[in-house]
């Protein structure tokens, strides 16, 4: 029950967020919240999408995660997601190929 309680807090926290129809925005929120799974985050997705840089086949997200926004402990971190598109199937979702966070 914890576990789903955590995830829907998550998801609560990451549809606020607003902008970034792009799939690899879409498939890096999922790999930072299954990555971090139980902890509150704030991601921006408009942000996620303005700093994707798509080449070729190959995508790559370097953007901001916060835990706490707006709390006296705020913490931000950066962080790199790197996503594989399908060339053979360009409708399929991109796959994440690397998660990075810089601690």
């Amino acid at each position: 029950m914890r576990r789903w309680i955590g995830t829907g807090f998550a998801a609560v926290l990451l549809s606020g967020c607003g902008g970034g129809s792009d799939p690899a925005v879409v498939a890096c929120e999922k790999a930072i919240a299954e990555q971090l799974q139980g902890r509150a985050f704030t991601l921006d997705r408009a942000d996620m999408a303005r700093k994707l840089i798509r080449t070729g086949d190959t995508g790559e997200i370097n953007s901001t995660i916060w835990f706490n926004k707006d709390l006296p402990n705020e913490l931000a971190q950066t962080y790199t997601c790197h996503v594989l598109y399908d060339a053979a199937n360009p409708k399929a979702d991109p796959a994440v190929t690397s998660l990075r966070f810089q601690w």
